[in-house]
């Protein structure tokens, strides 16, 4: 033993082959295991973020649909009244209505006043046996308490509508099919209420690791812009790390066998190993600095060329490993998916225009009926025109080249836009020279214009307040421009005016102006806004003449 583990140079070689090779070799094999567990781990996060991502998108949409029937709810003359004063028969055969026609995922909805008074309660879609205390539902699936302001024509508060919405109204019940294999989903609202939970033991999961039911599983928590809904896909790791600990394994095992064959080879030879022992050790060096291209010459006696062979072997099968590694995980790729505003305009008409479509079907013997129900699918399909066409330029930069009168367009864009005016109690008018405004251009997408800017202007008025619309030409461009005696605009908000997403309106899109703006650059012309003299704000609009 003193012979062994002495100042000789057995020891040496077996000290060389301890420090060089074993540890080293044993620390690249903890490491990578421990990576393959990380790798694992980042896989699957990868593929969670990538399917709740497209849950997310799916509830972004349902809920813009579910929004816009409770913001048709709480913006309108009857609910102004409900909340101000007694309900007429009138009012509530409306309001009735008004329940049959929207989703039915909205169970019920009820009027409150500004004393928190219920004014007036829909019939409730859900049987008291489906109910159960907190707002949760069996048979129909848990709910989601909802508020809507009701405002007056200032814009102050003057009530609320309170809406009882399924969850799967937004959060489509099959969700859990779009994620990776047994992942699970979990929901809750704004104030922390969990509407889906995961587990008895674990209700909403946090973002990250976390041990369910003694196992560990990583969670992934999104919220979908504007959603009240807080969702939260959640998957076992173990599927996932597995294979790669058992590889980490694998090659642990492996670098420990290597390394007893070469501490056995390095006790049974002497005198010719220094210098073999010598090229391993630096081999081995190479490999714990994570260079994994080194090779041992295969010389020597028969037990050094298996030891040399047996290395070779080692860092082969180490940087086919680490290639596997880098081959999953660049094959874990987030799919994107973007949905363009005309496709979302075309999906809220289509019901619309199929209900219309519906009601014709059943007041086929009422001839009056029938024609303001084609007239209304008629304009229909003509905003859904209009509008698909004018964001296809606002978005790509080009026009289809017509030879049109602007007069009639300006005419049409009053037309479209006189609910704005009616609901803020103003009105509008049209101030056009006789002889024609020629330019070219896309009608429809022209009309989209003006019908934004006008919108703008009778959002902005008071009741009684008037808006203008002027044109004429002057040095071979055309002219519209638009003023109104609104209370004008702030400097900050005149900067930001025809940013994208930008609006000082709860409930605004941010697109109307930035979408006017570019359909006028499409036509070779501008869009400028301004204060007008005295108060109010003007919008001139010039295009190039014919």
């Amino acid at each position: 033993m003193t012979r062994l583990f002495g100042r000789t140079l057995r020891a040496y070689v077996l000290s060389i082959v301890l420090l060089g090779s074993i540890v080293p070799l044993a620390i690249v094999g903890a490491w990578l295991t421990r990576g393959g567990v990380r790798s694992g781990e980042t896989l699957l996060e990868q593929q969670l973020s990538a399917s709740l991502e497209r849950v997310l998108v799916d509830m972004e949409h349902r809920w813009d649909l579910r929004r816009g029937d409770l913001l048709m709810l709480a913006d309108n003359a009857v609910a102004r009244r409900i909340v101000t004063m007694n309900a007429s028969t009138a009012d509530s055969t409306f309001l009735a209505q008004a329940a049959a026609t929207i989703d039915k995922s909205i169970v019920s909805f009820t009027y409150v006043d500004r004393e928190g008074r219920r004014r007036w309660s829909s019939p409730v879609s859900v049987s008291p046996r489906d109910s159960v205390p907190g707002g949760r539902a069996n048979a129909g699936g848990p709910t989601i308490d909802l508020a809507f302001p009701i405002r007056d024509s200032t814009g102050s508060p003057i009530g609320r509508v309170d809406a009882r919405m399924r969850v799967a109204g937004i959060l489509p019940i099959d969700s859990t099919k779009i994620g990776v294999s047994g992942s699970r989903l979990a929901a809750r609202d704004s104030s922390g209420t969990v509407l889906v939970p995961l587990d008895d033991s674990l209700p909403f999961p946090r973002e990250g690791i976390q041990r369910l039911r003694g196992a560990r599983w990583l969670a992934v928590v999104r919220r979908a812009p504007d959603s009240p809904i807080e969702v939260a896909l959640t998957a076992a790791t173990g599927p996932y790390v597995a294979p790669f600990e058992h590889a980490g394994t694998v090659g642990l095992v492996s670098l420990l066998i290597v390394a007893a064959g070469a501490l056995l080879v390095s006790v049974v030879m002497t005198t010719r190993l220094a210098r073999s022992v010598d090229r391993l050790a630096v081999a081995a060096d190479a490999v714990s600095r994570g260079d994994l291209t080194s090779e041992v010459p295969a010389s020597g006696t028969v037990e050094l060329e298996r030891l040399a062979r047996a290395f070779n072997v080692m860092t082969e099968s180490l940087r086919r490993l680490v290639a596997e590694l880098s081959q999953r995980r660049a094959l874990a790729a987030v799919g994107e998916f973007a949905a363009s505003l005309s496709h979302e305009i075309r999906n809220a008409l289509t019901p619309v225009e199929v209900d219309l479509e519906r009601v014709q079907e059943r007041v086929a013997d009422d001839a009056r009926t029938v024609a303001l129900v084609t007239r209304a699918r008629s304009q229909v399909q003509r905003l859904e025109s209009a509008v698909t066409g004018a964001l296809a330029i606002a978005r790509s930069g080009r026009v289809v080249q017509a030879d049109i009168d602007l007069r009639s367009v300006l005419a049409a864009a009053i037309d479209g836009s006189q609910s704005a005016f009616q609901a803020s109690g103003s009105r509008v008018e049209l101030l056009s020279e006789d002889s024609p405004l020629r330019v070219r251009g896309d009608a429809d997408a022209l009309r989209h214009l003006f019908v934004n800017v006008l919108l703008n202007a009778g959002q902005a008025l008071q009741p009684g307040g008037l808006a203008r619309m002027n044109s004429h030409i002057v040095a071979g461009r055309v002219t519209v421009s638009v003023v109104d005696d609104g209370p004008g605009i702030a400097d900050e908000v005149l900067e930001r005016a025809t940013q994208p997403f930008f609006s000082t309106r709860s409930g605004g899109t941010g697109l109307g102006l930035p979408i006017a703006q570019q359909i006028a650059t499409a036509h070779g012309g501008t869009l400028e806004i301004g204060r007008a003299q005295g108060r109010g704000t003007i919008v001139t609009v010039t295009l190039p003449a014919v």
